[in-house]
């Protein structure tokens, strides 16, 4: 008989991390578990669960049967090798993201094990109803904070070529920090936020650091998780205390448009590799040109699909994707030049529909929002 096996946690910060069970089985489970799809995907789901968490995942465990891990503990074996051998298991399909000493275990046991492909389940990447709201929650949190550190610029002050605010150097960090604390007390939780400025938006994924320049790009990118349910959001956005030079007003516009026309593409069908060599060629016919080796110009990939990963597929790059209804992705072009010292980049989150798409998005990015006096 053949199996499909899971081992792993649905923490996002425990050890062996696994998504497809969290998505799967809708239960907090901090330490791995085994998951075995008896027949294949759907004839028989089983989680194996310790005397620690059984009783809990008898109540909240979605899309499978609960059965006690102590039942097949014997004494100085392997409970997960008794329980495949009691159902006469003789072939497992491994998830991919199995660490590796359970593989070489359950080999050592005797069983022909072979590692399977992603996407583990292939309507995953398919945002259910529920998930959308719960997206949107964590985007509209976001929005607010995002609000009130524009206000919080409204209320600084210039002094030379430095942002300050009562009468201090107002800073990354500071920002950082209260970004995250803020969230935290709406239900979200926040790391690595992105609030950088001068040479560190030059720099895609540069958290920042320092003092904040006036006149100059100031990126914010916030993907916070949500406490309750695990799903996170996504938005960027980039902001100018003090109005920018000409050069740096053309590329903000540059960029705005770009994202603006791959939104536009969004539709069930479209291949996303499409939209990013779209946003491409666009930079390039208004002379941004792009040196991988130095950094320079559009560096990265268009866009990525958010759930319970801040990363998921389908991405918006350079490999072919078809997309569909209920994909949600993000559409984030930018241009980065170290040798000026800035750069410029835009984030909104996307779902796709049966007739086009939706922005999740209500954050504005036009100038006259963007540029702070």
């Amino acid at each position: 008989m053949n199996c499909r096996l899971i081992y792993g946690s649905t923490s996002p910060e425990g050890e062996a991390s696994n998504m497809d069970l969290a998505w799967l089985v809708g239960i907090s489970l901090p330490d791995p578990h085994y998951f075995i799809e008896l027949g294949g995907q759907k004839e028989e789901r089983i989680l194996l669960a310790s005397s620690l968490e059984f009783t809990r995942a008898q109540k909240e465990a979605q899309n499978c049967r609960i059965e006690l891990l102590e039942n097949y503990a014997a004494k100085g074996k392997s409970a997960i090798v008794e329980f495949l051998k009691t159902h006469n298991i003789t072939h497992i399909e491994m998830h991919p993201e199995t660490p590796f000493s359970v593989v070489a275990m359950l080999t050592k046991a005797d069983f022909e094990v072979s590692l399977g492909t992603l996407p583990w389940y292939k309507n995953r990447s398919l945002r259910t109803p529920r998930e959308i709201i719960w997206i949107t929650e964590v985007q509209r949190a976001v929005e607010s904070v995002l609000e009130e550190v524009r206000q919080r610029l409204m209320r600084a002050e210039i002094r030379e070529v430095l942002v300050y605010e009562d009468g201090r150097v107002l800073t990354s960090e500071e920002l950082q920090k209260f970004i995250e604390n803020r969230l935290f007390t709406l239900g979200f939780i926040s790391f690595d936020t992105i609030v950088s400025s001068g040479n560190d938006s030059a720099h895609p994924h540069a958290v920042g650091s320092g003092m904040l320049y006036a006149a100059s790009p100031i990126i914010f990118d916030i993907f916070p998780r949500s406490r309750t349910n695990g799903r996170y959001a996504d938005m960027t956005r980039t902001f100018f205390k003090g109005r920018p030079s000409d050069e740096i007003l053309k590329m903000y516009t540059v960029v705005k448009d770009a994202q603006e026309a791959g939104i536009a593409m969004l539709k069930p069908g479209v291949d996303a590799r499409e939209i990013h060599t779209a946003i491409e060629n666009y930079f390039l016919e208004k002379g941004y040109e792009t040196d991988a080796k130095t950094g320079s110009g559009f560096i990265h990939s268009t866009g990525h699909s958010i759930n319970l990963r801040v990363h998921e597929p389908p991405g918006v790059g350079r490999l072919s994707t078809i997309l569909q209804a209920g994909h949600l992705v993000t559409i984030e072009p930018g241009l980065y030049y170290p040798q000026l010292g800035y750069g410029i980049r835009i984030e909104d989150l996307i779902l796709v529909t049966d007739t086009g798409f939706k922005n999740l998005t209500n954050f504005p990015k036009d100038l006259n929002t963007v540029i702070i006096s």
